[in-house]
């Protein structure tokens, strides 16, 4: 999967002190059928403040912030990428959850 990634998320994953995973159903597609989606879901322990300046100084453009999901949607000039900092959920009766 390493040769379908840009050059800049290979240099955001290097640049963080903690692992950067590619998660969700990028993952599951890629395994199914080996085809690369357009919209890629990344998870690391590193908080969305300190994701923010390095993918802005990489290059990214900041699309979305949401801090009360620990989220950031960045775009790299080819695809989009929904960034979540690890959390706990709570998940509550018909399937809405809530992160703590």
């Amino acid at each position: 999967m390493k040769r379908f990634l840009s050059d800049k998320l290979i240099s955001l994953a290097s640049t963080l002190s903690a692992p950067l995973y590619i998660v969700g159903g990028a993952c599951r597609d890629f395994i199914l059928d080996g085809s690369i989606s357009t919209d890629i879901d990344l998870a690391s322990p590193t908080p969305t403040s300190e994701i923010l300046p390095i993918a802005k100084s990489l290059g990214f453009s900041i699309l979305a912030e949401y801090p009360r999901t620990a989220t950031l949607v960045l775009f790299d000039g080819q695809r989009k990428y929904e960034y979540t900092c690890f959390r706990r959920e709570i998940y509550a009766d018909g399937g809405a959850h809530t992160p703590i």
